[in-house]
């Protein structure tokens, strides 16, 4: 710390050096020894102010705390200006009267205490400011201020008090005061400014007041004038006549001149009031259209403020939309697959009870006398038809028949007859093919593969549960790209993460569904290996089988039936009751509480063993639903409880999986990002983005939107 102390003062001295040399040296009539952090006035600066004829002594900023030691202060008398503001003085010295050309006295932000009364004696005073001190009252002596203009005795805590000497100086313009402070004149007078203090102090001294703009100031004088050496007393009285009235010749001259300059400064004064007055209105006018128009923006700014919240919210609102859907889909898509695998084991350990019993590999020779030949094979002929499996055999073989069309079109006259001709036997030809096709035993087993396919349940439901979830992946696309317009990265994130996971759940769908098209696929290889040598129409048999299982609707109605419901009829054994309870609409346990031994019998269930059996786990059921009934709040209580599955009414029979989640109202499909002109149909993986049409996305090997590397791709379905 002593270090840096000493390296400031050394700074102090060498900046207050500086500035003795250029008060010295610049013949202004400035004297600036300011902030120099000195506490006393340096010696000899009053005498250097009196030789270089200083009118300006500015010694403010520091910290002195007296003014001995410059010197005297009758050097002073030519100075007109002393500002001693920011210092440390506690009193002024008595010599302060020697100031006698003093106009500006600035003692602000001081520690002075009072005033010596030699201060009255400063009779060319005009600017006198005493704020920030401690002074505890004012002397008698201030009358003697016979020019004061400006008087400022603000933040002198203990000043409560004018003395009525103030109503003599004649001259103040400006008495600045802390009125809540004073008790004389009343506060309420000293708040109301400085005429009503000075007729106030008037009226107590029983003096008439006087405008202080009518007073004259004295004039300094710049010179003196010596008396004369010499007696001009041997002159003639013409000689002293002639000096009289060329006197008198002067004097009205610069009489006349004083007018002259006088009407000169108040035109000038005029003038520039004029211009004031006109500046002001302009600047006020000005002003009020600068604020006009800052209204108008505002107001605009506003209107695009609420504009673009309308729209943020709307957004927020659809992306909530699109995230409870995308939440109940994912849900429900997982709970269907719980749901369908537990129904699906049951549904296969009936298959293989069936398998068993029936002997499936083994085809006797009676039923393949009994076979319904012919409507199997129009089965198979109207498979063919809607199947595109075996379109391109059937183009090649028809492709000769576009040469005889062209001979029956240049035949004009039996145009018409030839051309029905023409269709018939085609139809008869084609039928013809079919059929013979058909008796091929690898055409029997690739139809009696796709029909497998077509009738297996969990593969449908695989594909359907696949379709939910890409027409899911391309509305978050579209709502991603869309959102990335709008730059709001927090609800990108948010799409981001939703996209992915329905990525996963889509590549374990695909999958699982590879996995069960394998599976079938070994099932047709086994049949195939366990068919022997000599038997004929096996495939017909198998494929007539295939088409008299359950109808599509009791299977429908089997899938719509409550899992629980499942489980409970093959916890009370009686699982191969499940096509009855379903046929018969008995689908939860609703349906099942309201049934009696009558009822079950009437559906039936032969078996009183097994009625009796279920009778008592549905009461045993029915008691555990009141208890937890009773357990819950007086406002769920009044809830009935339902079983999880869906009601009757909201089941659509023909669809053989549970209805998938309430759609969003509006379907949002995103533009391909290349050519903006057709609609995306690919799914680019790993990344899941539905942004590109089937032919921009054949050259990519990035995705558009994310910049990630392209795995594979997944054609959509075409929309109708």
């Amino acid at each position: 710390m002593p270090l840096f102390g000493k390296k400031k003062h050394e700074k102090s001295n060498r900046k207050l050096e500086h500035k003795l040399f250029l008060a010295r040296e610049n013949p202004d009539g400035n004297y600036d020894i300011s902030d120099c952090e000195i506490n006393h006035v340096p010696s000899g600066v009053y005498p250097l102010c009196k030789v270089l004829q200083k009118e300006v002594l500015l010694a403010h900023s520091n910290f002195i705390k007296s003014l001995d030691g410059g010197g005297s202060l009758k050097d002073l008398q030519r100075l007109r200006i002393l500002d001693l503001h920011q210092n440390r003085l506690v009193k002024l010295p008595n010599e302060i009267s020697y100031l006698t050309s003093l106009q500006i006295l600035n003692l602000e932000n001081n520690q002075l205490i009072e005033l010596p009364p030699s201060i009255g004696k400063l009779c060319s005073l005009q600017t006198l400011n005493l704020k920030s001190n401690k002074l505890k009252q004012l002397p008698d002596s201030l009358d003697g201020l016979v020019s004061l203009r400006l008087m400022d005795i603000r933040e002198n805590e203990s000043i409560a008090r004018l003395p009525k000497i103030v109503a003599y100086i004649k001259t103040l313009e400006s008495l600045l005061l802390n009125a809540d402070k004073f008790v004389y004149p009343p506060p309420e007078i000293c708040a109301s400014g400085t005429e009503p203090i000075m007729k106030f102090l008037c009226a107590e001294c029983s003096i008439e007041y006087v405008q202080p703009t009518t007073v004259l100031l004295p004039i300094l004088k710049n010179s003196h004038v010596g008396e004369s050496s010499s007696n001009v007393m041997n002159d003639g009285l013409t000689k002293v006549d002639q000096i009289i009235r060329a006197k008198y010749n002067d004097a009205d001259e610069k009489r006349r001149q004083r007018i002259e300059l006088e009407r000169q400064i108040k035109e000038e004064q005029e003038l520039h009031v004029s211009r004031f007055t006109s500046s002001a209105s302009e600047r006020r006018h000005l002003l009020s259209s600068v604020l006009q128009e800052n209204n108008q923006i505002e107001e605009k700014l506003n209107m695009l403020h609420e504009t673009k919240d309308k729209e943020r919210t709307d957004w927020h609102k659809i992306l909530g939309e699109v995230e409870k859907h995308s939440d109940d889909v994912l849900n429900q898509l997982m709970e269907m697959g719980e749901k369908s695998r537990r129904k699906e084991s049951l549904l296969e350990e009936l298959e293989k009870d069936r398998i068993e019993k029936e002997s499936l590999f083994l085809v006797q020779n009676e039923e393949s006398d009994k076979i319904r030949r012919h409507e199997i094979l129009n089965s198979m002929t109207d498979m063919v038809r809607e199947n595109a499996l075996l379109k391109s055999i059937l183009d090649s073989n028809v492709s000769h028949r576009s040469a005889t069309v062209n001979e029956y079109l240049q035949d004009s006259s039996n145009f018409d007859n030839q051309l029905k001709r023409f269709y018939e036997e085609k139809d008869n030809d084609q039928d013809k093919f079919i059929r013979g096709l058909l008796e091929e035993e690898s055409v029997q087993k690739r139809l009696f593969g796709v029909l497998q396919l077509q009738n297996d349940t969990r593969y449908n439901r695989i594909s359907q549960q696949i379709e939910t979830i890409e027409k899911e992946l391309s509305e978050l696309s579209w709502l991603e790209m869309k959102q990335k317009e709008m730059r709001t990265d927090n609800i990108i994130n948010t799409l981001e993460l939703k996209r992915k996971n329905m990525i996963d759940l889509l590549q374990s769908l695909i999958t699982e569904r590879d996995k069960r098209k394998n599976e079938l696929g070994q099932r047709l290889i086994e049949m195939e290996e366990s068919k022997e040598d000599n038997q004929v129409n096996y495939w017909l048999v198998q494929y007539q089988r295939l088409l008299q299982r359950k109808p599509e609707i009791i299977l429908n109605k089997e899938l719509e039936m409550d899992p629980q419901l499942m489980d409970f009829l093959l916890e009370c054994g009686a699982s191969e009751y499940v096509p009855l309870l379903a046929q018969n609409n008995v689908r939860n346990f609703n349906n099942l509480l309201g049934m009696g031994d009558a009822d079950l019998r009437g559906i039936g269930i032969e078996s009183e063993e097994v009625r009796r059996t279920i009778l008592k786990f549905s009461r045993q059921y029915q008691s555990k639903v009141k208890e937890k009934a009773s357990e819950k709040t007086t406002s769920i209580s009044t809830i009935p409880a339902l079983p999880s599955a869906p009601r009757l009414n909201q089941v659509v029979s023909s669809d053989p999986l549970p209805s998938q989640p309430e759609e969003i109202v509006t379907r949002m499909t995103a533009q391909c990002a290349i050519c903006l002109d057709s609609r995306a149909q690919i799914i680019f993986l790993n990344c899941g983005h539905v942004c590109c049409c089937q032919a921009c996305s054949k050259p990519l090997i990035l995705c558009p939107l994310c910049r990630s590397d392209i795995a594979s791709r997944i054609l959509l379905p075409s929309e109708t």
